[in-house]
């Protein structure tokens, strides 16, 4: 389920609540709006089921390392398994955690990520860049692209997990 639905997003865009001829051109800019947020942000904006591998040796030895998972926020428990199939239940305190892990070679993470309660911050830039998106869908030459408000850009960089 997507964090903001098609309603909200016509009603942001002043669209009338009863034209619903373009649901599906809106959903489908949602989603891909939301997959790009994903991106810049390393945050899960969907609840999701995740299994993240940890694979990494130097000349066939195990290298201990801090690692944190892909996806965050984390929700409830995280299954972290080891190469012997051991499996460890690690239980979060709170309901959203950003949590780090000392990992070995060949260990998978297995946990829920997403927001319990979707941060109004984060909310209102998605609005933003779907709104910016669906007007500027046909977009031609003769007249210059709405850009999105740099508002939405600033909120997304505060959340951002990435780090290059």
């Amino acid at each position: 389920m997507e964090p903001i639905t098609t309603a909200e997003a016509r009603a942001f865009m002043q669209i009338d609540a009863d034209d619903m001829s373009e649901d599906a051109v809106i959903a489908d800019i949602i989603k891909s709006e939301r997959e790009i947020m994903e991106y810049e942000t390393c945050l899960s904006l969907v609840k999701r089921k995740v299994t993240d591998n940890y694979r990494s040796n130097c000349c066939g030895m195990a290298i201990p390392k801090v690692y944190r998972p892909k996806w965050s926020p984390v929700i409830g428990k995280v299954y972290i398994k080891d190469a012997w199939g051991m499996c460890v239940e690690v239980e979060n305190e709170g309901t959203e955690q950003y949590p780090r892990f000392t990992l070995t070679y060949n260990t998978d993470l297995v946990y829920e990520a997403g927001f319990v309660i979707f941060p109004a911050d984060l909310k209102q830039a998605l609005l933003e860049r779907v709104a910016s998106a669906y007007h500027n869908r046909e977009n031609t030459t003769t007249e210059p692209a709405t850009t999105v408000n740099p508002h939405a850009d600033r909120v997304v960089t505060l959340h951002s997990r990435n780090v290059f």
